[in-house]
C-alpha cells in the first residue's frame, strides 16, 4: 500500500511543471530584401527593455542564407512583448562588423517593426511587438544601399 501511495505522489509531482506551463505561439521571422545571398543570418529575440539594452537575448537562432529571403521560427510564451534584432554575417566571424569611432555597421542588419536608429540601435519601445498568437513578422534587412547610416558597403 505504501508503494502505491508513493508512486501516486511521485507521478503527481512530475505533472506539476506541465500544469504551470505557459502557452506558446510560433513567431515566424521572415528576413526580406537580402542583397547578398550568402553567409548566415543571426537573429536575437529580446524579452524586455533591460535585456535589449544589455544585449542579453531571450532566444537566438542562426540560419544559412540561400536566396534573397530567409525564415527563422521561434516558440515564444504568449501575452508578452518582444523585440528582434538581426544581422547578416557575410564574413563568417559570427559578429556584426562595425567601422569607425561611431561603430557604424558594415554588414546588413535589421530590427522588428523595420525601425532604425539615428545614432545607434532604435529604442526598445519602437521595435517591440506583442505576441498573443502565432504571427509572422517581415523584417527588411538594411544594407549600405538603403540606409543613410552605411556608405560604400
Amino acid at each position: 500500500m505504501k508503494r502505491v501511495f508513493f508512486t501516486a505522489v511521485f507521478l503527481m509531482l512530475l505533472s506539476i511543471p506541465s500544469a504551470f506551463a505557459q502557452p506558446e505561439a510560433t513567431v515566424n521571422v521572415v528576413i526580406d530584401s537580402i542583397v547578398q545571398p550568402d553567409g548566415k543570418v543571426h537573429v536575437a529575440v529580446f524579452n524586455g527593455k533591460e535585456n535589449y539594452k544589455n544585449s542579453v537575448p531571450f532566444k537566438t537562432a542562426v540560419k544559412n542564407i540561400s536566396g534573397n529571403r530567409a525564415t527563422v521560427s521561434f516558440k515564444l510564451p504568449v501575452n508578452h512583448y518582444y523585440a528582434i534584432a538581426l544581422f547578416q554575417d557575410l564574413n563568417g566571424n559570427d559578429s556584426l562588423d562595425k567601422r569607425g569611432s561611431m561603430k557604424i555597421p558594415v554588414e546588413p542588419f535589421g530590427f522588428s517593426n523595420n525601425k532604425t536608429g539615428t545614432f545607434g540601435p532604435p529604442a526598445y519601445h519602437k521595435i517591440s511587438f506583442y505576441v498573443a498568437s502565432d504571427t509572422t513578422l517581415v523584417i527588411d534587412i538594411i544594407t549600405g544601399e538603403n540606409s543613410f547610416l552605411i556608405k560604400n558597403h
